[in-house]
């Protein structure tokens, strides 16, 4: 199962994470083949989730290193 990045969009990372939990406490109980799919599911979202933390750390590596910036904030304010 792939979920992407805008299968996610609009959704927080406490929306996310509500997702998995209700995941993981639906398949309690069901039958095995049922509780394979919600496992997937729940790891697919978990996967997403660390693909976006990881996306969002390497934009903010390339604005650290960015010659023009000279790692300063830009003030445009006058």
């Amino acid at each position: 199962m792939l979920i992407t990045q805008l299968d996610l969009a609009g959704l927080s990372d406490d929306q996310v994470r509500r997702m998995v939990v209700a995941l993981r406490d639906s398949a309690e109980g069901a039958p095995v083949s049922a509780r394979r799919y919600t496992d997937r599911h729940a790891a697919a979202l978990v996967r997403a989730l660390n693909n976006r933390h990881r996306a969002l750390a390497v934009a903010e590596l390339d604005l650290l290193e960015d010659e023009e910036s000279e790692g300063e904030l830009i003030d445009r304010r006058g």
